[in-house]
């Protein structure tokens, strides 16, 4: 079985940041390329994606980037999401809730590392709950 996902910004640059191949973020990325993930986006989440991977601070690359999300994204679905109600404490978080919950179709997880930033719900996890998520499901 196959879990959905919307991936945090936040967790795509902790997984290129990372020095340890077993981090959290690593290891949700190399579940998404083994095909155990889909990841969820709208196009206001991969601009953001594409914006914020290509930042000088972080000094990656930028064909590595693109080619890393272009492989991202032929593994996800792309949503078109309906507005939400909820404030959330950053605007820019907004399009990520949405997204997790306009997935009627597919239980979907939000996995961030900004709990705080989002409403405590089951759908809000951690990378590392996610991955628990993952191996009771496997």
């Amino acid at each position: 079985m196959k879990i959905h996902a919307v991936i945090d910004t936040n967790v795509l640059v902790s997984a290129l940041l990372a020095k340890r191949a077993d981090s959290a973020p690593v290891l949700i990325i190399e579940k998404v390329f083994e095909g155990a993930v889909v990841p969820v986006f709208s196009k206001e989440i991969v601009r953001e994606y594409f914006d914020v991977l290509h930042r000088e601070k972080f000094g990656f690359d930028p064909n590595t980037v693109n080619c890393f999300l272009q492989e991202l994204l032929q593994r996800g679905i792309q949503l078109d999401p309906s507005p939400i109600d909820t404030v959330l404490p950053d605007i820019k978080d907004s399009p990520f809730y949405a997204v997790a919950l306009s997935n009627k179709t597919n239980e979907t997880y939000l996995v961030t590392g900004n709990l705080k930033h989002f409403p405590a719900k089951p759908l809000v996890v951690s990378p590392v709950a996610f991955l628990n998520i993952l191996q009771a499901y496997s």
